[in-house]
């Protein structure tokens, strides 16, 4: 008996495309056919582009499937795979659920001679039985609008292959549609110049700028429905625009940039908005090939060049991302006789100095070996923080204190005239305020010199009390996370005076309001009383739609609108956390290994899970630009992505992203990217691994190489597969690499051993260790793989069930500072922890951040002394042991990083997330690397080992090696392990 099928366009639901549906057309219609009308839901808009899935409503024994889909290519196109125009259009076609996890072929092309038809091909692989399938996604398609106006989307040509070799019956629809309106606008740059003598000078008025130091480089870049970040580049060569984009998807030297880390911008604004960047320029002076004539001339020019990007998409020329410095950079040494400018604070360093209501007056004293003018620019904060700094405003003029200075001539301050400057106090709240003097003279690195002493803000207005504010969440025993919902967020107030208060909310990615404070425009009124001083809670939920996926410290500013005085600003100590729709978990990179596809290139892998099923992308790309998209070639859970063609001995920038039910995950680092290293090609000899799983297990598999003992031991990188339908998996670990980012070849001998993890996307995880590895040798062709008992259990295949991993965590005699890298179904308090490791456990301590104190429990003998306390397993803990032993904890382990806020002053804390746990403890982060994250509010990280601390503090203000010093080097940062990190402010770190 013949059945009536129907395959027809299932767009999803956008806001800015409308779904108009017309009479059905029917394309192949059958005389006992039945019309089924198109379920549509509306078109979506994923990162620019039109996703539309097709679906099969249902068929019994379906083996192939043929068809056309027809568009109009005015209105829309078919989105190129690998943005490879050498290659053609390679359509972005990806397969559907239709057969499963069943061997299948996917084909997909244009046809040149008719443009909008696009030819699909999808069967099943081999002599078997066709599927029985209720409503299926055969395929997804990704389209690009190109302008607005109505189209439509038919189905032709449509044949529906049993596995006998018949055509079954279908009934083809289409759907029309109308573009509204064109996908988001991508970010754009202008004006980008050199400003002469920065970060205090002007612009030149020639077409070169001479710089000795240090300079500003200044733009204009806006984006008016997204963050989008800037790229600083520089270059001997005078590129087009045009050149530039090409040049920054391959991997010459033409290009070098210049900011060691992306310049965001989330304001969403209009109209473009002004940047800066300060540029130490002294490391150029190294290049000898810059000054063909000797450092004793002026250099060759350079050319500086601005890069705009979304993370949707490359950078283009056509569309006003990239721009080029109207002037052009010259280099040249001071002379050796011209010394730096000397400054000295006259009023502020004998002490406090007291202002009036409306002005500060501080005084100084400046020399120099010249009469040439100097710039200098005064700021103030509460503490010597320049990260807080805001600048000093003149009384009269209402703009930032600064000026050419004619200095003394003179070889030390005290012999030169008093200078006298005003500052603008009138909005500023009662406070003590410590002053930053820059001091510039356009020859050698800018000077800092802050006050030993504050200025004293009070407006004198004694009879008025100022409201008090305070937090409850988000805050530290209060953490405000959320994927997609709105954040609650709630806080209390009072006044003791009664007076009428006027809340207004900000948010920013730190606590600074110098740069990226955008109000979240929320405003309250609150009547306090006089004779009712008790709290007044409030809360409220913030429209998670506005606010972009990352952290967010919330300002509250609070006016009292009927009296003359500076409002009072409030920041949260811990941010909102808003992590979007998040489906992507246990992101790991794989081995890089030689691609015998590309002779002399090399190949990586990089896996995932999601938590439903999926389609996935790998973006990558050379100098920070992902421009390159790979993706899976089946819908599921678990991820394995291969990138090919990679050049040895560069690093290459990824993120990741997946797709499923009209909705879009993205990890990419927080913007940072994620980084891939390919070491230089060394030939290896194939060591081929084989097991079984059991019981239809589906997922990937992760083989680690282990060589060395407990006290030291070396893991390499992954080399990882996917479990075929049958059980069966296979992995060749001679391509195994060590981890560091030398990425050395580790040949398998029988004295290594094996890490082996199983883990699929419903949570189900398995881990074996030290598997031996005796007949390794022999194991050169997967006809001869090396079967280890236990990955192979007799030809039964091992059981690979439950959620949970036990670890354990050494203990030595003496204090111990150690974390538990997983969540336990219950919260342990102390004496539990002391109970399970047994009598050898003395006394187990935490230190509370928020009170700066310490929570101990003691053992003795069968009792403890002390209260008893809950212990974050994350948060890091000293243990007291008296001899040899382990922590044993069972739990599930964390496959995503979380953020950590941190306080003020010094934090315990531990990494409890790592890609590649329980096989290496090892984060791939150091020391240096949380510093750096942390911004200029890191100032040391300590870890507790062999019964002495090991520290790195920071020693300057910017990302490079030379501003971090630790007495024993840098340190890696291990899951098990907790560390002190001090910091000068509320700041989050992410773990990874």
């Amino acid at each position: 008996m013949k059945k009536n099928f129907q395959i027809k366009l299932l767009p999803m639901m956008k806001v800015l495309i409308f779904i108009v549906i017309t009479t059905v057309v029917s394309m192949l219609m059958p005389a006992t056919g039945q019309t089924l009308s198109p379920a549509i839901s509306g078109i979506q808009y994923l990162n620019n582009d039109i996703t539309i899935p097709v679906m099969l409503d249902q068929a019994s024994d379906l083996y192939g499937i043929a068809v056309d889909i027809v568009y109009d290519p005015d209105i829309m196109e078919i989105i190129d795979m690998d943005n490879d125009t050498a290659n053609g259009i390679q359509p972005a076609v990806y397969p559907g659920t239709i057969f499963g996890s069943a061997s299948s072929n996917l084909i997909a092309r244009l046809q040149d001679s008719n443009p909008g038809r696009l030819v699909i091909g999808f069967s099943l692989d081999g002599q078997i039985q066709g599927v029985q399938i209720i409503s299926q996604n055969v395929a997804t398609l990704r389209f690009r609008p190109l302008m607005v106006g109505k189209g439509r989307v038919n189905v032709e040509n449509l044949r529906i292959i049993a596995s006998t070799g018949t055509e079954i019956d279908s009934i083809a629809m289409g759907v029309s549609i109308e573009i509204s309106d064109l996908p988001p606008n991508p970010p754009t740059v202008s004006g980008l110049d050199i400003l002469n003598a920065s970060p205090f000078g002007v612009s030149s008025l020639s077409n070169d700028v001479t710089i000795s130091a240090n300079c500003r480089i200044s733009w204009f870049a806006n984006d008016t429905d997204g963050t989008f970040q800037t790229d600083l580049y520089w270059s001997k060569e005078d590129l087009t625009n045009e050149q530039v984009e090409a040049a920054l998807t391959q991997s010459s030297e033409g290009l070098t940039r210049i900011n060691s880390l992306p310049i965001s911008d989330n304001s969403l604004s209009q109209l473009p908005v002004h940047h800066s960047y300060d540029w130490n320029v002294i490391s150029l002076f190294n290049i000898t090939e810059l000054f063909p004539s000797g450092l004793e001339s002026p250099s060759a020019p350079i050319y500086i060049y601005a890069t705009v990007r979304d993370m949707l998409s490359s950078p283009k020329a056509i569309t006003g991302q990239i721009a080029r410095s109207a002037s052009r950079m010259i280099l040249s040494l001071p002379p050796e006789s011209d010394t730096s400018p000397l400054f000295a604070f006259e009023n502020l360093s004998i002490g406090v100095v007291q202002a009036s209501d409306q002005t500060a007056e501080f005084t100084f004293r400046c020399a120099d070996d010249s009469a040439e003018p100097l710039n200098i620019l005064f700021f103030y904060a509460e503490r010597q923080d320049i990260l807080r700094i805001l600048p000093c405003r003149n009384p009269s003029a209402g703009a930032q204190i600064q000026g050419a200075i004619i200095p003394g001539i003179a070889t030390d301050p005290a012999q030169t005239s008093v200078i006298s400057a005003f500052w603008d106090i009138s909005d500023i709240p009662d406070a003590s305020y410590f002053i930053l003097a820059l001091i510039d003279d356009g020859k050698h690195l800018a000077r800092k010199k802050w006050s030993d002493f504050p200025v004293r803000v009070s407006h004198g207005n004694d009879t008025n009390t100022a409201p008090s504010f305070e937090w409850l969440a988000p805050s530290m025993d209060q953490a405000v996370i959320t994927d997609t919902s709105d954040p609650a967020i709630s806080f209390r107030v009072r006044d003791d005076d009664g007076d009428k208060l006027k809340i207004e909310l900000f948010r920013n990615s730190v606590t600074t309001e110098r740069e990226g404070l955008i109000p979240i425009g929320i405003s309250l009124e609150i009547q306090t009383s006089s004779s009712d001083t008790s709290w007044i809670l409030q809360g409220m939920t913030l429209e998670s739609e506005k606010i972009p996926p990352g952290r967010h410290y919330i300002l509250a500013r609070i006016t009292q609108t009927e009296l003359a005085v500076p409002s009072v600003g409030s920041w949260s100590i811990a941010p909102v956390i808003i992590r979007g729709f998040n489906l992507i978990n246990g992101l790991s990179i794989g081995t890089p290994s030689e691609d015998t596809g590309n002779p002399g290139r090399m190949q990586a892998s990089i896996s995932f899970l999601t938590t439903m099923p999926a389609v996935a992308h790998i973006i990558y790309g050379l100098r920070g630009i992902p421009n390159i998209t790979v993706s899976s070639l089946n819908i599921g859970q678990e991820h394995i992505i291969t990138i090919d063609d990679l050049e040895p001995g560069q690093t290459y920038y990824f993120k990741v992203r997946a797709e499923t039910n009209g909705k879009v995950d993205e990890m990419d680092n927080q913007g940072n990217l994620y980084t891939l290293s390919i070491p230089q090609l060394t030939p290896a000899s194939a060591k081929w691994v084989k097991g079984r799983a059991a019981n239809n297990f589906r997922g990937i598999v992760k083989a680690y190489l282990a060589r060395g003992d407990n006290d030291h031991i070396t893991i390499s990188r992954p080399c990882m597969t996917l479990v075929n339908p049958s059980g069966d998996w296979m992995i060749d670990i001679g391509q195994a690499v060590s981890r560091d980012s030398r990425g050395t070849l580790m040949i398998p001998s029988e004295s290594d051993t094996l890490r082996v993890e199983f883990m699929a996307g419903d949570g189900s995880n398995r881990f074996f260790r030290d598997i031996s590895l005796s007949g390794i040798n022999d194991a050169s062709t997967p006809d001869n793989a090396l079967t280890p008992a236990p990955l192979w259990a007799d030809g039964q295949g091992v059981e690979i069930s439950g959620t949970t991993l036990e670890i354990s965590v050494p203990l030595v005699p003496g204090f111990n500072l150690v974390s538990a890298p997983i969540q336990t179904a219950v919260p342990l308090s102390a004496s539990s922890i002391l109970d399970s490791i047994g009598t050898e456990a003395l006394a187990i301590y935490f230190f509370n951040s928020a009170s700066g104190r310490y929570k101990s429990l003691f053992r003795l003998n069968d009792s403890f002394i002390g209260e008893d306390f809950s212990v974050n397993l994350a948060k890091g803990f000293f243990i007291r042991s008296n001899a040899y032993t382990n922590l044993r904890i069972t739990g599930e382990k964390k496959n995503s990083p979380e953020y950590i806020p941190v306080v003020r002053g010094f934090n315990m804390l531990a990494v409890s997330f790592a890609r590649d746990f329980p096989a290496s403890s090892d984060t791939d982060l150091t020391a240096i690397d949380v510093l750096r994250q942390l911004g200029t509010d890191g100032q040391a990280v300590y870890a507790f080992r062999n019964g002495r601390y090991e520290l790195v503090i920071r020693i300057g203000e910017d990302y490079a090696e030379e501003n971090f010093y630790s007495p024993s080097g840098n340190f890696r940062i291990t899951q098990g392990t907790g560390y002190f990190i001090k910091t000068s402010n509320n700041s989050t770190f992410l773990e990874e």
